[in-house]
């Protein structure tokens, strides 16, 4: 029987900031940063004693600190953009902070720099977790709706991580809301040009020449099978159709190395049922974004939730290597 002290939980300097270590005795193992919006910087899942990283983090805090590519941010109470940061919210026009100067946007949320509280850790025989916490004050201009963010990163053994997302209005009044994750992950040795994409059943959203939706949505087939990326560029949105069992997965795959990289998540109603693709110019990653709601969603509608005072949101996404 396993032992509980196959996992560990640490921290270590990461330049000014802290990192949380959680570890597996296989050599799996991920790395969060409380103090800058929670991100998740490494994750190490391993597959026939082989230990793969398969997220591109920060490798200096002051890399972190410029986030050029918000690397692993949390999307929240947004993900992408919001269109020149304006929206009318139960008749009331609010702007929120312009923080993509190119298409005068605001982008990814309110929390992908604030500091996060760790307010537990636990360790099982099969599993390893670390919860953290964000109380929202509603001090952010264009966006005064006072919320609880509480994240659940789980370890399970070699080859698989889990972050369960929780997100409660403390506030007085309904609020809009939305989430999202922006991870860029690899896969072994090879660049993004050398691996295989499958998306699952979606539609793509068509947007306009400043990537706003325009409420279209097309077919889409490309990756409907296990294709190579090449040098396909993408900044593209999806609509997620149903799926079996409530679960969509994107797959990458590793054909030389045979390494799979599925990235689930919940598509259920109110759930993670829009999903994100970006393929920066470095090509040496891709952003496989599970998100709750369209881009703009703040305007348009498109899977955003409005929660009551008191009411509360959960729902998971993860990774498992094979």
């Amino acid at each position: 029987m396993p032992l509980i002290e196959a996992y560990t939980i640490t921290t270590k300097p990461f330049g000014k900031f802290e990192q949380l270590c959680v570890n597996h005795q296989s050599g799996s193992g991920f790395t969060i940063i409380p103090g800058f919006g929670a991100v998740l910087n490494e994750l190490v899942l391993v597959k026939d004693q082989t230990a793969f990283s398969v997220i591109d983090g920060h490798t200096t805090d002051a890399m972190l600190l410029e986030n050029q590519w918000f690397r692993s941010a949390k999307l929240t109470p947004f993900p992408n953009r919001v269109n020149s940061g304006r929206y009318t919210f139960m008749g009331k026009l609010y702007q929120l902070p312009v923080n993509f100067a190119p298409q005068h946007h605001a982008i990814h949320g309110l929390v992908f720099n604030l500091p996060f509280t760790c307010t537990g850790s636990s360790i099982s025989e099969h599993q390893a977790s670390v919860s953290l916490q964000l109380h929202y004050t509603g001090n952010i201009q264009g966006y005064p709706f006072p919320f609880l963010l509480q994240l659940v990163y789980v370890l399970q053994e070699q080859n698989r991580f889990t972050c369960t997302t929780t997100f409660t209005n403390t506030g007085a009044a309904p609020l809009p809301f939305a989430d999202g994750w922006h991870p860029y992950f690899t896969l072994g040795s090879q660049t993004v040009n050398q691996l295989f994409l499958r998306l699952p059943a979606c539609r793509e959203l068509q947007t306009n020449p400043l990537q706003i939706p325009t409420g279209q949505l097309l077919p889409y087939s490309k990756f409907e099978q296990l294709t190579p990326i090449g040098n396909t560029e993408l900044d593209t949105g999806f609509a997620i159709l149903p799926q079996p069992e409530n679960t969509a997965t994107t797959t990458l795959f590793n054909a030389t190395e045979n390494l799979t990289l599925n990235i689930w998540q919940q598509v259920k109603p109110n759930s993670y049922n829009y999903l994100q693709i970006f393929t920066p110019p470095h090509r040496q990653s891709i952003a496989i974004e599970p998100m709750t709601a369209a881009p703009d969603c703040f305007n348009n509608g498109m899977g955003l939730q409005m929660l009551q005072p008191g009411a509360i949101f959960t729902a998971s996404y993860g990774v498992v290597l094979q």
